[in-house]
């Protein structure tokens, strides 16, 4: 019991970097708002004849990233019986943070198309995504504490 007490440091430094992430899509909507209404109208920064097609792949990217989100989510959570609990802390911590910042990768795409040809619907779809991810593998304390009891016993999201 001891040794689950010692999770509650790492989860709630995991907590508040989740929170961090949230915080920023937050940001990136404001600076949006921001950019739209001091340079309305607001046609991009470049002008790109063909966008379709560069929507298209930072869609396709998005997609990819929520698979790649789920494979390193698995390999950053592969432990083994003879794993010491301060190992095992650390690992949930690490796995934790990197999954938080893969999650925030769509509303960065977003954010690419919104300055290159100023589509904000596009931000704003691939931030729902990236708000979706967040929620999806924000971290549990009761998932952290059964992981870390069982050994041998593997998981691949922390939330």
């Amino acid at each position: 019991m001891e040794q689950t007490d010692n999770l509650r440091k790492p989860y709630h430094t995991a907590v508040m970097v989740n929170a961090a992430i949230i915080g920023t899509l937050i940001a990136y909507a404001v600076i949006i708002e921001i950019l739209r209404k001091q340079l309305a109208p607001f046609q991009g920064f470049l002008e790109i004849t063909n966008f379709s097609v560069l929507r298209y792949i930072f869609y396709g990217v998005a997609v990819v990233n929520i698979f790649i989100i789920r494979i390193i989510g698995g390999s950053l959570l592969r432990k083994r019986a003879s794993d010491e609990f301060k190992h095992i802390k650390l690992q949930l911590l690490r796995a934790s943070i990197v999954i938080a910042a893969l999650c925030e990768i769509p509303a960065i795409l977003g954010l690419v198309l919104f300055l290159l040809v100023g589509s904000v619907r596009d931000y704003y779809q691939l931030a729902g995504v990236s708000f979706i991810l967040v929620f999806l593998h924000l971290p549990r304390y009761g998932k952290w504490e059964k992981w870390a009891k069982n050994p041998g016993k593997n998981i691949t999201s922390c939330g």
